[in-house]
């Protein structure tokens, strides 16, 4: 008591701090037009077509995803679906870039081109796909295409020709 009236106080603050950093982390679907219309040219000087165009962005763009996990381990997670008349999954979901970039080097090759493009099938098995993914991070679809659909689902309602790597039937 102070001879005004007044109090003073003292107050100690005794406290444990730490280093807290959070990670943005993200998955990304690939969903990819494997159809014979992507061989048509896009350039001639250099030679070039649209899976080639294709190729090189999934590419760019996974690899680039894929770098951040080099300081911030498991944050990245990719998966790609490739589609034609059919629709398969080329990549379990991964944050391994030699994986990754063996498997588009694989699949997005001008020799896995069929006819057909058959957007609905594709986007079903990517709801599929997203299903799988078990953690909470953020989920991105990146849709590569050329053109219209020429091949649909069933009139019931039931995807047709959705295959895994091996050509056997998710569904």
């Amino acid at each position: 008591n102070d001879d005004d009236g007044t109090y003073t106080l003292s107050l100690k603050v005794d406290a444990h701090g730490r280093n807290v950093s959070e990670t943005n982390k993200a998955n990304v679907l690939f969903v990819v037009d494997t159809s014979s219309s992507m061989r048509h040219p896009t350039s001639t000087t250099p030679p070039s077509n649209r899976i080639i165009d294709t190729h090189d962005a999934v590419l760019t763009i996974g690899d680039k995803l894929l770098a951040y996990n080099n300081t911030h381990p498991n944050a990245v997670e990719v998966a790609m679906i490739a589609f034609d008349g059919d629709v398969y999954e080329r990549l379990d979901w991964t944050d391994d870039k030699t994986e990754f970039d063996s498997k588009v080097n694989t699949y997005l090759a001008y020799y896995y081109m069929h006819q057909g493009t058959d957007w609905e099938d594709s986007m079903k098995a990517a709801l599929q796909k997203l299903a799988t993914d078990t953690d909470d991070d953020p989920t991105f679809v990146v849709f590569f295409t050329d053109g219209e659909p020429s091949q649909y689902t069933s009139f019931m309602g039931a995807a047709e020709n959705v295959k895994d790597d091996h050509g056997d039937p998710l569904n």
